[in-house]
């Protein structure tokens, strides 16, 4: 039995899946889930057309976070389960890994 079990959550359907097996798999262990704001999506919104103002991505990066980790709680309290969110700055995999 884990101690605790992290999954990486951005929202998309297989993360859903991932979520949604921990919950069934590890029924009495801690979930928690993550979510990593990668800076280089900001380079990406200034290559599709404008300077964003850093505080403004960030702000936005901020928000999805909160409406991504509304939909693991969601997923988590349907199922009975009490979900701990966390959110991350950087590149996702190393933050992850940071964080485990």
């Amino acid at each position: 039995m884990p101690v605790n079990v992290l999954i990486a959550f951005d929202g998309s359907p297989l993360s859903e899946r991932a979520l949604t097996y921990a919950i069934e798999t590890f029924p009495d262990a801690p979930i928690t889930s993550i979510y990593v704001i990668n800076p280089l999506d900001s380079v990406i919104d200034v290559e599709a057309g404008g300077l964003p103002v850093a505080e403004d991505w960030y702000d936005n990066a901020k928000e999805r976070a909160t409406r991504i980790h509304a939909t693991a709680t969601d997923l988590a309290a349907e199922r009975d389960t009490e979900l701990v969110t966390v959110t991350e700055v950087g590149k996702p995999a190393r933050a992850i890994l940071e964080y485990a």
